[in-house]
This record gives structure tokens, C-alpha cells and sequence, in this order.
């Protein structure tokens, strides 16, 4: 779910807005989930799983 949304957001060009923690989409914690270990692991502004549809 998180995936398909940040793919969303980064559809225009290929890079994400700084999402803080407390930004919530249909009741998920985008920011929290994005500062797990692991999930921004290409960089900042790289969509995470973007190739997973």
C-alpha cells in the first residue's frame, strides 16, 4: 500500500517531497513508515518499491 502511494507522489519526477512523521494517507503514517531501516535505501528522494505494482 505505502509503495503505490509514494509511486504516486513521485510519478511526476522520479523524486519524493520530504515526508515527515505525523503525514498521514487513508490512516497510514507515511513519514514513520519512510524512516524504517531499509525503506529509503537508494537515497533520499528515491521512490522505495517503486518497481513492485
Amino acid at each position: 500500500m505505502h509503495h503505490r502511494i509514494l509511486a504516486n507522489l513521485a510519478e511526476t519526477d522520479g523524486s519524493l517531497p520530504d515526508i515527515a512523521p505525523g503525514v498521514l494517507m487513508d490512516g497510514d503514517d507515511l513519514g514513520k513508515w519512510l524512516q524504517q531501516p531499509g525503506i529509503r535505501a537508494s537515497g533520499r528522494g528515491s521512490c522505495p518499491n517503486s518497481r513492485h505494482g
